[in-house]
């Protein structure tokens, strides 16, 4: 590995991964493996949920262990949440010798993250677009009764929310969405699904955008669809979950992968 190659990945983690973003996924895994552990985590961590999961499938399971044992806590979300629980045991097998306690006690219970639970199932919007125009395009009841709409930039980057009721006076029809929109603050795809039960934004809000680490919309979750996630795992066996809860509360503060795709979302 060229040494300014590496200080760049050091230095600079979220550029280093918007690079290796353009590349075709086995070179992001051969970079990935050259890099010092250390220094990889945090670009692996930055990485688009598609990118990150297909680079994962093809990491050896050896490369892997040394990931999660430097990783910080983001990262190690960020890594645990794209990985199948079939890899956990050859993972722990195939870690370092004086690192096998510490990958038990990471992968002994699986984390549930928001970004698993996330429904690609909402209507997006572009914050130029017209009440007019996203009102003629609401078909039906169920859509202008919904709770929110997403409104989101050209890249599918989350700027904020609106109530579909608010677009209805026809005094609104010309003046464009983002005039109506709330700048609520979205959900890390990241953060474990029981850390999110406690985020203020609930307070208001019964559905919430989902996000990845660069602030693009992964699907929407709503607060009863989050306490059956939460209900279905055991509360009785601890593990990373619990860790992890604590350091996750204050994320929503600071918040910033799955696929940005359009798969089962429409847009308006």
């Amino acid at each position: 590995m060229d040494p300014l190659v590496e200080q760049f990945a050091k230095s600079q983690p979220a550029e280093f991964a918007r690079v290796l973003a353009a590349h075709a996924t086995d070179e992001v895994r051969d970079v990935i493996t050259t890099l010092p552990p250390v220094i990889a985590s945090p670009v692996v961590a930055r990485l688009g949920s598609l990118k990150l999961h297909d680079m994962l499938n093809r990491l050896p399971d050896d490369v892997v262990a040394r990931l999660l044992l430097v990783a910080d806590q983001s990262a190690l979300i960020a890594i645990l949440s794209h990985l199948p629980e079939s890899r956990y045991a050859s993972i722990r097998a195939a870690g370092p010798d004086e690192g096998k306690k510490a990958l038990a006690r990471i992968l002994d219970v699986p984390l549930k993250t928001l970004s698993s639970i996330a429904s690609p199932n909402f209507i997006r919007v572009e914050a130029h677009a017209t009440c007019g125009h996203v009102l003629h395009g609401l078909t039906s009841n169920d859509e202008l009764s919904a709770q929110s709409i997403v409104v989101a930039d050209s890249l599918g980057k989350y700027i904020g929310i609106v109530r579909p009721l608010s677009l209805v006076p026809a005094s609104r029809a010309r003046r464009p969405v983002s005039d109506l929109m709330e700048r609520v603050e979205p959900l890390p795809g990241q953060t474990p699904v029981r850390a999110a039960r406690d985020a203020i934004q609930w307070h208001k809000w019964s559905t919430l955008p989902v996000v990845d680490l660069e602030n693009r919309v992964l699907g929407v979750v709503d607060y009863d669809h989050l306490l059956a996630a939460i209900h279905s795992s055991d509360p009785g066996v601890p593990g990373l979950d619990d860790v992890l809860e604590q350091a996750a509360i204050g994320y929503f503060e600071v918040c910033s992968d799955l696929l940005d795709i359009g798969i089962g979302r429409r847009e308006l």
